[in-house]
């Protein structure tokens, strides 16, 4: 498996998501905890990678 493609490609699409729930933030509580938990599973995804 190619970690670094997957890995870049993770980061993009949550950078995408987090774009488009900014937009909606002052909106609900719901929106900003979707992008806490977007956050959350890039920061885990990095971990995974740098262990790799």
């Amino acid at each position: 498996m190619d970690y670094q493609k997957e890995y870049a490609n993770l980061v993009g699409q949550i950078d995408r998501a987090i774009s488009i729930l900014e937009q909606y933030q002052s909106n609900t509580d719901l929106v900003l905890r979707a992008g806490e938990l977007l956050l959350a599973a890039l920061q885990e995804a990095e971990e995974h990678y740098i262990a790799q």
